[in-house]
C-alpha cells in the first residue's frame, strides 16, 4: 500500500528559479518557454517552514489492483499561515510491512526528494483560509514507465 501525499507549498526560491526564469534575456525572449516550465516537476528536498498546510492523504494506491490506472480525487485543505502559495509538494509513504515505512516526507530526515509542481500564478494566502485541490493521475501502462499528472487549485471565497 502507498499512500500518495499532498500539501501547499510556498517555495519562492524555487518558483523564481524554475518558472519566473524565463523572460527577456539580453534582447531574446524566452516567455513561451514558461508555459512548459509549469507543466515540469521540479525535485527538491523542501523543509516542513515550506508548508502552508498539514499533509494530507491525498490517494492510496494499490499497484496491484489493474483497475487503478486512472486516479482522481479532490481535497478541502486548510492553510496554516499566511504566505504565497506557489504549488504543491507531493510524495509518498509505503507501508512495506506491519511495522516498516519507507518515506519521503520533507517532515523527516530522509535522503529522498519531494516533488514540487508549481502553479501557472502563485496565489495569495490567509491563515485558516480554505483551498481546493484537485489532482487527476494516469499510471504507468505495460511499457510505459512513466505517469502523468495534473491538478489546479481553487481557493474558497
Amino acid at each position: 500500500k502507498v499512500e500518495l501525499k499532498v500539501a501547499l507549498v510556498e517555495e519562492s526560491q524555487l518558483y523564481s528559479e524554475s518558472i519566473d526564469c524565463w523572460k527577456d534575456i539580453e534582447g531574446i525572449d524566452f516567455s513561451s518557454m514558461r508555459e512548459e516550465a509549469i507543466k515540469a516537476c521540479y525535485l527538491s528536498n523542501l523543509k516542513s517552514s515550506n508548508l502552508l498546510s498539514n499533509p494530507s492523504t491525498f490517494i492510496n494506491v494499490d499497484f496491484e489492483d489493474k483497475k487503478q490506472l486512472f486516479l482522481k480525487n479532490k481535497k478541502k485543505i486548510k492553510i496554516l499561515r499566511k504566505g504565497i502559495i506557489h504549488g504543491i509538494a507531493l510524495w509518498f509513504e509505503a507501508s512495506l510491512s506491519s511495522d516498516v515505512m519507507l518515506s519521503s516526507s520533507p517532515l523527516s530526515r530522509t535522503h529522498w526528494k519531494q516533488c514540487f509542481a508549481p502553479l501557472s500564478m502563485p496565489i495569495n494566502a490567509n491563515k485558516c483560509d480554505n483551498v481546493f485541490v484537485n489532482i487527476d493521475i494516469q499510471l504507468r501502462t505495460k511499457g510505459n514507465n512513466s505517469f502523468n499528472f495534473t491538478f489546479s487549485i481553487d481557493k474558497e471565497i
